[in-house]
């Protein structure tokens, strides 16, 4: 509710709730429910699917510094997005951002940040299984690969390459129009996937043997797993680019709230990091300063500190 409230223009909460008795065309019920409401589901969704993918992860590779896009999301998700500028001819570029140029590059995004989970996986698979180690390995160089490649785009094409930069530093402002119903359906079917498995996630924190002798299958829980993240991560990136540190932080938080049961982490941090990133957007919007600012900032000024203070204390040693 006090989302909704907050913008250029102030609205009390009388004022909310007139608002849906209001006629269509009405400039206030417009701002409110045309503007406003799709922006803050849309912060709530991209923060909860960041979280629960870096918890999962955590959980996954029994990592605690794991981030959703260690794995190469992000990397992939900004190369996609800048790959389809470069390919468009720069006479046709101009139209092509006015006529769905938010929906091919989301479309594009997701599709390069599933690529780059995919190739990571196909890559640290032998034998039957795959290794955690080389898979944060393999994210970090592939990650750096990419952001290369997307940094040589920007220096070639130039200006038409801006959204892209936005991309990278993370916005709610990229997202295309009724994207937040499509991350809302996929964000739902993958807090309730992940949930059902929390059990076994709790099982195989303590080791793969342990969980393999209490009869989990290891290997396709894993493989699952790491598949629901990876689109998670990949939906929240093509809608609103990198955002850092949701995914690493409120995890952290709310275990040394709620101790190590994934089936209470799981909707609790969901939760979390939806509420997270809509507080962060509050400071994001234009109404408190000249232009809006990229959310990704916001979150990075506020997720550091506070994941440097948790490394202090003996909690976050463990």
């Amino acid at each position: 509710m006090f989302c909704l409230m907050v913008g250029t223009r102030f609205y009390g909460l009388t004022t909310i709730f007139k608002s849906l008795s209001f006629e269509e065309g009405n400039i206030i019920k417009t701002i409110i429910w045309s503007l406003r409401f799709p922006r803050l589901m849309m912060a709530f969704e991209v923060g909860a699917a960041l979280a629960l993918s870096g918890l999962a992860l955590q959980s996954l590779l029994r990592n605690p510094l794991v981030d959703p896009y260690l794995i190469g999301a992000s990397s992939g998700a900004a190369f996609g997005a800048a790959l389809i500028l470069v390919l468009v001819p720069a006479g046709v570029s101009i139209a092509f951002m006015q006529f769905g140029f938010k929906v091919a590059m989301s479309i594009m995004a997701f599709l390069g940040a599933l690529g780059s989970i995919a190739f990571l996986y196909i890559s640290s698979y032998r034998r039957g299984d795959f290794s955690t180690r080389r898979l944060i390995l393999m994210g970090v160089v592939l990650g750096a690969f990419l952001s290369s490649l997307v940094a040589l785009m920007i220096i070639l094409r130039g200006e038409s390459l801006r959204q892209v930069v936005l991309w990278l530093m993370g916005s709610l402002e990229i997202a295309p129009r009724g994207g937040w119903i499509i991350l809302g359906l996929i964000l739902l079917a993958g807090w309730i996937f992940l949930f059902t498995r929390s059990y076994r996630l709790n099982l195989l924190s303590q080791g793969e043997m342990v969980a393999l002798g209490l009869g989990v299958n290891v290997n396709s829980l894993k493989r699952q797993v790491l598949i629901i993240s990876a689109i998670l991560t990949a939906a929240a990136v093509s809608m609103s680019g990198v955002i850092g540190f949701v995914g690493l932080i409120v995890p952290h938080f709310f275990r040394m709230i709620h101790g190590p049961d994934n089936r209470v982490l799981i909707p609790v941090t969901g939760l979390g990091g939806g509420i997270l990133l809509m507080a962060a957007d509050i400071f994001a919007r234009p109404a408190f300063h000249a232009g809006e600012i990229p959310i990704g900032i916001i979150t990075t000024i506020l997720g550091a500190p506070f994941f440097l203070l948790v490394l202090r204390t003996p909690a976050g040693e463990k």
